[in-house]
């Protein structure tokens, strides 16, 4: 979900609501998606920008 910057100018950040999607169009139903995103917000291997910033997801 990078996005390339073209002509000098800054890239759009992608919203957790994109990575939801991107997430979602990929896994087999709801609750697969929900455990990855997590997962990749758990891992720090996505980059969680504001108040959220420093908090862990946890699902029951």
């Amino acid at each position: 979900m990078k996005h390339e910057m073209k002509n000098g100018q800054h890239a759009r950040r992608s919203t957790l609501g994109d990575l939801v999607s991107t997430v979602n169009s990929v896994c087999r139903n709801d609750h697969e998606a929900a455990l990855a995103v997590a997962d990749l917000i758990n891992r720090r291997r996505v980059k969680i920008l504001g108040p959220f910033k420093n908090f862990r997801v946890v699902l029951h």
